[in-house]
């Protein structure tokens, strides 16, 4: 820390304009040391940043794999996405049932949800089989807090589209 304050004071007698009065030459010297430990410690993680450069690729190929996904559909693109018929009337009956709609506060399009008790694990999964090309993730086990009136813990099972 000698050496750095020393050669801001030497600095400060070879350049006429730095020159300041004698009692503020020691908050200006105290003020001149703490930059220079704050440029110090900038260098030393340009340093981290070289050392992890190899990271970069990684950063770069996860954003174009997310901008992918950002890309509008094709006319041909959006036709390959049509249910079959037999899709469609599953899909309308349990939009009859228990299935509903939601759509996120931005969003353009909905997505489609519903909830099922423990004992229908298999139907759930049946409709996860045949709707899987369109569900982002499979079915989840959601075990929310007992009832504070009955003390009973209700299991459900949840897929979302």
């Amino acid at each position: 820390m000698k050496i750095i304050f020393s050669q801001f004071k030497n600095l400060a007698i070879e350049l006429p304009s730095l020159r300041i009065s004698p009692p503020l030459n020691r908050a200006w010297l105290v003020a001149m040391g703490i930059l220079s430990i704050v440029f110090l410690h900038t260098a030393a993680l340009n340093v981290n940043v070289v050392i992890f450069s190899q990271l970069d690729l990684v950063w770069e190929s996860l954003v174009s794999i997310f901008n992918n996904f950002l890309l509008r559909l094709t006319k041909e693109e959006k036709e390959a996405f049509s249910l079959s018929q037999e899709l469609t009337d599953i899909l309308i009956g349990l939009l009859l049932g228990d299935l509903y709609a939601r759509k996120q506060k931005l969003g353009v399009n909905s997505s489609l949800a519903f909830r099922q008790g423990i004992v229908h694990e298999d139907y759930l999964n049946h409709l996860y089989k045949k709707f899987q090309d369109f569900c982002s993730q499979g079915p989840k086990l959601l075990i929310p807090k007992p009832d504070i009136r009955t003390a009973i813990l209700p299991s459900r099972w949840k897929n979302s589209s």
